[in-house]
């Protein structure tokens, strides 16, 4: 289980907007505090991540796995049937009348 990850860093990120603002924009919340609410986040948001790639990956792996085996299977054409068939025997040929 990875924690440290892009999508970590940014739900992270996301989480921490609004204080990383207040610190960087309005400067009315102190730069250390709005980091460290940010690398508090990190962590966390890739456990959050973490538990939710080991909750939806069984079903995500079988739905892959499924689609691949119906990808694989190749409908077969359907055999003619087989009709039934006459005795290829030759008709006597009967002289004409006259």
């Amino acid at each position: 289980m990875t924690i440290l990850t892009p999508s970590a860093i940014l739900l992270a990120g996301a989480a921490s907007a609004p204080s990383l603002w207040s610190a960087l924009v309005t400067h009315s919340l102190p730069l250390d505090t709005a980091l460290t609410r940010f690398v508090i986040l990190v962590p966390a948001t890739g456990a959050l991540l973490a538990g939710f790639r080991a909750v939806v990956g069984p079903y995500v792996r079988s739905q892959a796995r499924s689609r691949m085996r119906r990808a694989n299977d190749v409908l077969a054409a359907p055999e003619p049937p087989v009709l039934p068939t006459m005795p290829m025997t030759p008709e006597p040929v009967r002289p004409p009348a006259a």
